[in-house]
């Protein structure tokens, strides 16, 4: 006997009746928790990899991709229970690493203002203040330097901010760009490879002139 579609009546496989307000909000309850919970697998699965490179002692650097996974997460909607958990890994991430996150942070910051016009000065500074408020409310890490390298950093962050701004006023003025260029580069102490770009822009500007 062969299908034929003209006497064939088509019917969705989970077609079930109407269900009650109380059974989809279940259905919700269930699904938001299973969510939770493999975002939670996964987060765990990516600190004992962690652990486990550090033990090793491997050279194999593995934190680009789990910032990356975790950014990602970040994304989308996710329960408090999640943000919780992801956060403080992001915290412990930044802890343990803040010499090369203040690198990131500058470089980026450096890039944005550099190579684009499209940016809101006042926004920029709103955030850094912020980020300093919450550094400074942190009463678990008062006791710790944390708080005076956040406060370094943001101070650093301002100055270049505020030099690579004025840059652009002064391009026509080669004597007040060049000292501009070097409080630049003084401002990459943390960056060493950021701060010789900077003195070799100098000295290729101090040759052409």
């Amino acid at each position: 006997l062969r299908w034929r579609k003209e006497q064939t009546q088509w019917r969705q496989a989970n077609e079930t009746q109407d269900k009650t307000k109380a059974e989809i909000d279940q259905e919700s309850l269930i699904s938001g928790n299973l969510a939770t919970e493999a975002n939670l697998i996964i987060l765990d699965m990516q600190e004992n990899i962690i652990q486990a490179t550090l033990a090793m002692d491997c050279k194999v650097n593995i934190f680009g991709g789990v910032l990356k996974v975790l950014i990602n997460s970040l994304s989308y909607d996710q329960s408090t229970t999640y943000l919780t958990h992801c956060f403080a890994t992001l915290r412990a991430l930044i802890v343990k690493n803040f010499a090369r996150v203040k690198m990131q942070v500058t470089m980026s910051l450096a890039s944005l203002v550099g190579k684009t016009s499209e940016f809101n000065e006042e926004y920029l500074r709103w955030s850094l203040r912020t980020i300093l408020a919450y550094a400074e409310e942190d009463l678990e890490m008062q006791s710790t330097l944390f708080p005076g390298q956040v406060e370094e950093l943001l101070h650093n962050l301002n100055c270049i901010l505020s030099d690579t701004v004025k840059m652009r006023q002064f391009q026509e003025d080669p004597e007040m760009l060049m000292d501009l260029m070097y409080r630049i580069a003084k401002g990459y102490q943390t960056s060493p490879d950021l701060r010789l770009t900077w003195l070799q822009n100098m000295a290729e500007k101090h040759t052409k002139k």
